[in-house]
């Protein structure tokens, strides 16, 4: 073993290896304490402890005269240079740890059968400097996340670009932060321009738009240098705020979010996420745009603050002034703004929106076409400039005015002015009165005022007589009537019967025994009910409908259809109680004679249909005639046929056809 290494860890209270001591005392006095400070421990690890200064007082056990000592102490290595060589030392150490525990890991996970890959680390003396991340690029030296080079590129190139090709480039990118949004929006424009043209998938696409996608594609090598820091703050930051930026314009809506963090005086802004979506290929105006880019701003700022879990604020801005008065404005909005200001609401503050001009807006590179090259020049990393100043620099602007194109959603309302008259009652003035005698005694005083001012009637100047009294009490009752708001009816009074009564269950009033009902007994009773109306709409269409469609053979047997009547007409449902019905309005005659065929009226309009698939109902229109006839008497009305008419008819087959007598020679 290499002796001298042991007293590269130094501690506090250890005299420097540098100071001018002999070698071989160092050694000797080394090979002693290990020899007496060397143990094996439980876990099969053998333990030395570090060197200890003879003399040297005990070390306080309090919590905070150990973490003063400690700052203390490492700011001395820090001045006198002797962080590097315990570094160096620790570094070595945990490596070796580390390849040890790796082993062990894979060792011990094929047991289970699974297997252990993709290891990476950040020693600078490993070869491999990017390493794979859940679909990322990490450069473990800068410590940065980028997008992986399709492969799919190079065989795209000189090839016919197609809808196809377009849609392999475009899903070939895993870009789940959204940094490159910019750089992926011409392609997904030129996807949705071939949807529009209706161009297959196989069909190459026109010259213009293949003109672009090569200018596109020429800069793709810079995807690669395209990349943000994987540590967003430091530890030991000051302070910091989130701002969230949206725009939106003709050919796309996005939203941006960028760390603002303050560490020691200095501000750092780094762009966190993005998202981008192409604008609906139906046209919307453009403040509609915006505020959708509003509302995915809100959305990522929700999905920002859960990822973070500090309680930060967020500001959020925007340049359009129209969409700032329709979340700032409580007016009805209509459907399309107001559900969507709803959500904006919901997820954010309202205080926390904020305007800003749109030539520092950082959110309007997404919403226009950028290549790889613009993409990795532009400041879309860092922040506007402002963003790096005081709060008190920032623009602001407030929303005194609503702009005239917000009043253009605003929801149409009908003002309706209703004027109502407040009805005094006349009885209402008997509540001044304490009793019903006095006010029967003030009513008669009155009538009396009433007759005494006429000129002709006799003056009434003794005491209230009893007709006084009885003509007041039926003045009073005529006032309440007159004031009721409606008639007084009977509880007891009898309802008529009606069909309906029969038809719907009969609702019992009166109050059962708790005793005599339960759970069971109410489940019973439904249960029986529905068991009655199913057999009986079973037989309605089994029995009465399937007589009805039944065609007999025997033309004698068979039920005249004549116009006027009603019947029901086959059609392809297989249910037969939802065949239509019709009414016959004529029928035609074959080149035979005999009718074949009627022109039936629905209620959606006349039809034609072959008899074979009309079926009357059981009561025809001769039916009713016969029926509307009271007191008559049918046979003498509709006498049966004769002998003689039965030889004028001739005879028919019985498909309704005449058959010609037998001509018989008299032999």
């Amino acid at each position: 073993m290499d002796v001298p290494k042991m007293w590269d860890l130094e501690v506090l209270g250890i005299t420097d290896p540098i100071e001018k001591e002999n070698e071989s005392l160092l050694e000797e006095e080394t090979l002693t304490h290990f020899k007496e400070t060397i143990r094996l421990c439980e876990d099969q690890r053998y333990e030395v402890a570090l060197p200890w200064l003879a003399g040297h007082p005990a070390l306080c056990d309090k919590y905070d005269a150990a973490e003063s000592r400690l700052r203390t102490a490492t700011k001395r290595l820090i001045n006198e240079n002797y962080l590097e060589a315990y570094d160096n030392v620790f570094k070595q150490w945990e490596s070796e740890e580390l390849e040890q525990l790796k082993s062990q890991s894979i060792e011990i996970m094929k047991e289970g059968a699974f297997e252990l890959r993709c290891w990476a680390s950040n020693d600078s003396k490993e070869d491999q400097d990017k390493q794979m991340v859940l679909g990322l690029s990490w450069d473990v030296i800068s410590d940065e996340l980028s997008c992986k080079l399709p492969s799919n590129i190079d065989c795209t190139q000189g090839k016919p670009v197609t809808k196809r090709v377009l849609l392999s480039v475009i899903n070939s990118v895993y870009d789940p932060i959204g940094f490159t949004a910019p750089a992926l929006l011409l392609p997904k424009l030129l996807m949705q321009e071939a949807w529009r043209g209706k161009i297959g998938w196989d069909e190459v696409l026109p010259v213009e738009l293949e003109h672009k996608y090569r200018l596109w594609e020429r800069t793709m090598h810079f995807m690669s240098k395209c990349a943000i820091s994987r540590r967003l703050f430091a530890e030991n930051y000051d302070d910091f705020t989130v701002h969230i930026f949206t725009d939106a314009s003709a050919y796309a809506y996005a939203a941006c979010a960028f760390l603002r963090c303050e560490f020691k005086g200095q501000v750092t802004v780094k762009l966190m996420a993005a998202k981008a979506r192409l604008a609906p290929m139906k046209k919307s105006t453009i403040p509609r745009l915006e505020l959708l880019g509003a509302t995915l701003g809100a959305r990522l700022a929700e999905t920002v603050d859960s990822i973070l879990r500090t309680t930060s604020k967020t500001y959020f801005w925007c340049d359009s002034m129209v969409v700032l008065s329709w979340i700032k404005k409580k007016e009805p909005w209509n459907t399309f703004v107001g559900n969507r200001v709803k959500e904006i609401r919901d997820l954010t503050n309202i205080d926390d929106w904020r305007h800003v001009p749109g030539e520092v807006n950082p959110a309007d590179l997404a919403t226009r076409c950028c290549d790889w090259s613009d993409l990795l020049q532009s400041k879309w990393w860092e922040g506007p400039g402002w963003l790096y100043n005081d709060e008190e620099s920032w623009p602001c602007s407030e929303v005194s005015e609503t702009p005239d194109e917000a009043f253009l959603e605003r929801r149409k309302t009908v003002v309706t002015n209703v004027a109502t008259e407040n009805e005094v009652r006349f009885g209402d003035r008997f509540l001044y009165f304490s009793s019903y005698r006095k006010i029967l005694r003030m009513t008669a005083y009155v009538l009396r005022f009433c007759n005494n001012i006429k000129r002709n009637s006799p003056k009434l100047v003794n005491s209230l007589s009893c007709e006084e009294i009885q003509k007041a009490e039926e003045t009073l009752i005529k006032i309440m009537q007159s004031e009721w708001p409606s008639e007084i009816h009977d509880p007891k009074e009898l309802k008529p019967l009606t069909p309906a009564h029969f038809i719907q269950d009969i609702k019992e009033r009166e109050t059962f025994d708790l005793d005599l009902i339960d759970s069971q007994h109410m489940l019973k009773r439904v249960r029986y009910l529905h068991t009655l109306r199913s057999n009986l709409r079973k037989r309605f269409y089994k029995e009465y409908l399937g007589e009805l469609v039944r065609s007999p053979k025997v033309a004698s047997r068979r039920k005249i259809i004549s116009p006027g009547e009603i019947v029901i007409v086959e059609s392809k449902n297989p249910n037969r109680m939802n065949w239509p019905l019709a009414q016959v309005i004529e029928l035609f005659p074959g080149k035979d004679g005999v009718e074949r065929v009627a022109k039936l009226r629905l209620a959606s309009g006349e039809i034609i249909r072959p008899l074979q698939r009309i079926y009357p109902l059981e009561l025809s229109a001769s039916d009713h005639l016969i029926e509307d006839h009271h007191g008559t008497d049918i046979a003498a009305q509709n006498p049966g046929p004769t002998a003689t008419d039965v030889l004028k008819e001739g005879k028919k087959s019985r498909w309704g056809r005449p058959l010609i007598p037998v001509k018989r020679l008299n032999l």
